[in-house]
């Protein structure tokens, strides 16, 4: 079953890694950490979707109770899922990337600063 968590923790660290030196990763706090990620297509999710629907689809679909909460979570309304029928896996899989990015952005920051204890996906 595919990880969202550790997926989307991995991506943001890259991203992170590939776009930051090291001493503005250390001077970055998590809002900073969020505010990038969530500007970045590769932490989103927002390029994965449109080449790969299929295993988008089984991400999602094995990921249900997760999606659910991410929808209740970031959508307005039903609407905005019913508006989104042709690519509604690539929408659930970005609105679940997205919600996650918070954590992900605290658990890196509890990683560069040495406290990892405590930090929950």
């Amino acid at each position: 079953m595919y990880n969202y968590y550790e997926a989307v923790y991995n991506d943001l660290k890259d991203y992170l890694n590939d776009n930051y030196t090291q001493e503005e990763l250390f001077d970055m706090n998590e809002d900073a950490m969020v505010e990038a990620a969530l500007e970045a297509d590769e932490v989103t999710g927002n390029i994965y979707g449109y080449d790969y629907p299929e295993i988008v689809k089984e991400y999602v679909m094995d990921n249900l109770p997760l999606a659910l909460e991410s929808a209740a979570e970031y959508c307005n309304s039903l609407t905005d899922l019913v508006k989104q029928s042709d690519g509604i896996y690539n929408y659930l899989d970005t609105i679940i990337r997205c919600n996650l990015v918070y954590g992900a952005a605290a658990r890196f920051a509890a990683e560069l600063s040495g406290d990892e204890e405590g930090v929950e996906e």
